[in-house]
C-alpha cells in the first residue's frame, strides 16, 4: 500500500489489508495476526523526514477498534535525532486490548531542532487485530500535552539504598 510497509518484530506473523467497510465516509484498514503463537509484535509504518515539523509539537490521532486483542495495540510516534531517539510513545500505557468499539487514539509528541525522522504507525503485539480509519497528522500548539510519559528527574541523586 503507498507510503506504508510491514515492519516490527516479527512482521511475517501478521498482515496489512484493506476492508469492504468504512467508518463514515473514511477507509478502514486492517492490522491482524497470521500466527497461533505469536512471537512478537507487527507494524504498519511510514518514516518522513521532520524538516517541516523542526521545533513543533505534533500530533498522530487515528480511530482504532480492536479484534480478540489478546496482547496490546495502539499507535505510536518516534522522533530520531543523529544520537537516536529523541521522542517516543506506543500508547503501552493506555493500549487497547480484547475486543471494543470504535475510539479515538492520540499520541502528541515535540520534535526538537535537532530532529532527522518521525517515524509513526500502528501496532499489534500478539494475536488478533485491529482495525485503523481516519488517521491525521497535524502540528498542535503547546496548549496540547504530550502523551510520552517522561520519567522525574531530580537535581542530585535520590534513594540510592531503595529505602523509601
Amino acid at each position: 500500500m503507498n507510503g506504508w510497509h510491514m515492519a516490527g518484530s516479527h512482521p511475517d506473523e501478521y498482515t496489512f489489508e484493506m476492508t469492504t467497510e468504512s467508518l463514515g465516509d473514511k477507509t478502514v484498514a486492517r492490522l491482524r495476526c497470521t500466527s497461533d503463537s505469536p512471537q512478537g509484535f507487527g507494524t504498519i509504518m511510514q518514516t518522513v523526514t521532520a524538516d517541516h515539523y523542526l521545533g513543533h509539537r505534533i500530533r498522530f490521532a487515528g480511530s482504532l477498534r480492536a479484534n480478540s486483542v489478546d496482547g496490546w495495540a495502539g499507535l505510536w510516534l518516534r522522533v530520531d535525532g543523529n544520537s537516536g531517539t529523541e521522542a517516543f510513545d506506543n500508547m503501552h500505557d493506555r493500549a487497547i486490548r480484547g475486543t471494543t468499539g470504535w475510539a479515538r487514539a492520540e499520541i502528541v509528541l515535540d520534535v526538537g531542532p535537532h530532529a532527522r525522522a518521525i517515524a509513526f504507525g500502528a501496532l499489534l503485539h500478539g494475536s488478533g487485530a485491529i482495525d485503523i480509519s481516519d488517521l491525521t497528522f497535524t502540528q498542535v500548539g503547546t496548549d496540547v500535552p504530550t502523551t510520552a510519559q517522561t520519567p522525574q528527574m531530580h537535581s542530585e541523586p535520590v534513594n540510592l539504598d531503595f529505602s523509601s
